[in-house]
């Protein structure tokens, strides 16, 4: 897995990774994480681009056939992004939006970003939604943050609830 960036995305990867420590994961990994904070949350605060990272985290943590960030991410049906899109930077909010990016997808890939979605699996933002999905039912929610409902669908054991 490759990152789709342009030149100033790949040097903002390189100095970010130059300044931290190594990556306990192959870098793949944290290509996908990039690719998926930036592409379901850019242009939203730290804490939008966070719960992104949490929900593939949780994902990983609770279904075995999802083992990483790339199988979680690529695994038919789980984001809506078109995956390898050109990951664009035209101005310095978007350079700022990326290096934010960059930040969270290492923090999670490393293990150190903490959960703020209460252990949540799936989420979404309401106002985006055209038609209401069984799966975003009431009874599954388990927090808000900022406009995404966080949703708890996968039990400890990796069963789907019902």
């Amino acid at each position: 897995m490759t990152l789709n960036t342009n030149e100033i995305g790949a040097y903002v990867i390189a100095s970010f990774l130059q300044r931290e420590a190594p990556l306990k994961v192959d870098i793949s990994e944290f290509f996908c994480a990039i690719e998926a904070i930036h592409f379901e949350a850019n242009g939203e605060k730290y804490e939008g681009k966070q719960v992104v990272a949490n929900i593939i985290q949780n994902r990983i943590d609770k279904v075995k056939k999802w083992d990483s960030f790339c199988t979680t991410i690529h695994w038919k049906g789980q984001f809506t992004y078109k995956k390898g899109t050109l990951v664009q930077m035209k101005n310095d909010i978007d350079l700022k939006s990326f290096e934010e990016t960059v930040k969270i997808a290492y923090k999670a890939v490393q293990g150190d970003l903490d959960d703020i979605t209460n252990g949540a699996d799936h989420y979404f933002n309401p106002a985006k939604i055209k038609r209401k999905q069984k799966w975003m039912d009431e009874k599954f929610k388990v927090g808000v943050v900022g406009n995404h409902v966080m949703q708890k669908l996968i039990d400890n054991n990796g069963r789907w609830v019902k």
